[in-house]
């Protein structure tokens, strides 16, 4: 005789109702990577746009090691000149995230500028990394 699989096993863990385990799951809290980055790259170029908002230029560090980009910071808490915060979703203090791109960076060409709350780096790919066309010759 067939053995029929108990598939709501797990859900009955979280109560009867469906409705209960939607809640629990999507009010659980989740650990957001900050900042959000995207990249990319173009030829020899990559290219990295980070979200900052609220930030001035020198509040930021950059750092290029081989494939790793490394950006850290201080977000200052927000002055509310006499009022009162009641929800806050974006955080403060030191932070610091480091992503590992596909190809090594030649340090020295990098380059970084912050506006409107998104910093862009503009990094060339190290020569070693770089698409080279080999000539085909008759033999």
């Amino acid at each position: 005789m067939a053995r029929i699989l108990d598939l709501f096993g797990p859900v009955a863990l979280f109560g009867n109702e469906p409705e209960e385990l939607i809640e629990t799951v999507s009010t659980a809290p989740r650990e957001e990577a900050y900042p959000a980055m995207n990249a990319w790259e173009a030829d020899d170029k990559v290219y990295v746009e980070a979200e900052l908002p609220g930030m001035m230029a020198d509040e930021v560090d950059v750092r290029v090691t081989g494939a790793e980009l490394r950006l850290s910071g201080n977000r200052k808490a927000p002055n509310f000149a006499g009022g009162s915060q009641v929800r806050q979703e974006r955080s403060c203090g030191e932070f610091s995230r480091t992503i590992t791109l596909p190809w090594d960076i030649d340090s020295l060409s990098v380059s970084a500028a912050l506006s409107d709350g998104i910093l862009t780096i503009t990094m060339s790919k190290a020569e070693r990394c770089k698409c080279r066309k080999i000539e085909v010759r008759n033999a």
